[in-house]
């Protein structure tokens, strides 16, 4: 069976799935799997969080394994060029209003 490498391609709309994934202590590569006669074979990988939680939502056969630090390194680099955390706003508690 000829080799059946899989492409990871990254989207800007996803960067922040991707700053979720990579953020964290063990990021992870995610494989959809698909059925070829009797064997299941990779058939998508995906470092969106976001990505891997729809093909899961749609009953695909997904797992998850450790990303390599290559991978790492130039997915976190794309996600620090592409994600723009929200700006934060003060928070408002009732014990901070001013007492009359």
């Amino acid at each position: 069976m000829p080799d059946k490498g899989l492409v990871l391609e990254l989207h800007r709309d996803e960067a922040e799935n991707y700053w979720l994934n990579v953020s964290t202590a063990a990021p992870k590569v995610f494989v959809l799997w698909r059925m070829d006669g009797d064997e299941a074979t990779p058939a998508f990988a995906t470092v969106s969080y976001g990505e891997a939680a729809r093909w899961m939502d749609a009953n695909e056969q997904v797992d998850a394994v450790p990303m390599p630090p290559e991978i790492r390194e130039w997915v976190a680099e794309f996600a620090r060029r592409h994600y723009k955390p929200p700006e934060k706003k003060g928070k408002r508690f009732a014990s901070s209003k001013a007492e009359g």
